[in-house]
C-alpha cells in the first residue's frame, strides 16, 4: 500500500522504505530498464557458453573457470554500458528521500534520508548504499518480477532454452 513502509535492516542501520506511487514506479522502471538490460544483455551472452550454470559448484576451480565466460559479460557489459553518471543517475532515481527514512544511528530518532544523512552514513560504507539500492528495487518491483517469472518461467528455464537453443 503507497504509504506503508518496509523496514531493512544493512549493517547495523535501519531504513524505512516506502513504496512509490505507480506513475512514479513505471517512470524509474523505463529509466532503470535503458540502463540495466543493456549489462544484462551482455552478461546473459556469456550464459550461453557455460552449460549447466545453475549446477555449478563456484568453490571448485574447474567449475569456477567455466563461469569465467559469464563474468566476462557482466564486467564488459558493466564498463561499456555504465559510467559515473549513470550510476549516479540511478543511485539518485532509488534512494530519493521522499522514500526512505533512516533510524539515525546518534539520535536513535527516524530521520528523512537526505543529502546529508547520506554522506554521514555512507562515506566509508558504499556498499551498504548499493544494498540499500538493490532493497528499494525490491521493496518496489518484487510484484513485477513475480509476475514475469510466473508468466516466463524462471531465469533457470530461460538459460536452459537459450543454451540448448544455441547448441542446435
Amino acid at each position: 500500500m503507497i504509504g506503508d513502509r518496509t523496514e531493512v535492516t544493512i549493517d547495523d542501520m535501519t531504513f524505512y522504505v516506502q513504496r512509490y506511487e505507480p506513475f512514479k514506479a513505471i517512470k524509474n522502471l523505463g529509466d532503470l530498464q535503458k540502463i540495466i538490460l543493456p549489462v544484462l544483455k551482455q552478461t546473459l551472452s556469456g550464459v550461453e557458453s557455460v552449460n549447466d550454470i545453475l549446477d555449478l559448484d563456484l568453490e571448485k576451480t574447474e567449475d569456477f573457470s567455466k563461469v569465467m565466460p559469464l563474468l566476462e559479460g557482466l564486467f564488459g557489459g558493466l564498463s561499456e554500458h555504465l559510467d559515473g553518471d549513470k550510476l549516479e543517475k540511478v543511485m539518485n532515481m532509488l534512494i530519493d528521500e521522499k522514500y526512505i527514512a533512516v533510524l539515525h544511528p546518534a539520535t536513535g530518532k527516524k530521520v528523512v534520508l537526505n543529502k546529508s544523512i547520506i554522506n554521514q552514513l555512507f562515506a566509508d560504507n558504499l556498499s551498504a548504499m548499493l544494498k540499500l539500492a538493490f532493497e528499494v528495487v525490491k521493496v518496489n518491483y518484487a510484484d513485477f518480477f513475480t509476475t514475469l517469472s510466473t508468466q516466463f518461467g524462471s531465469l533457470g528455464v530461460f538459460t536452459e532454452k537459450t543454451i540448448k537453443s544455441q547448441a542446435q
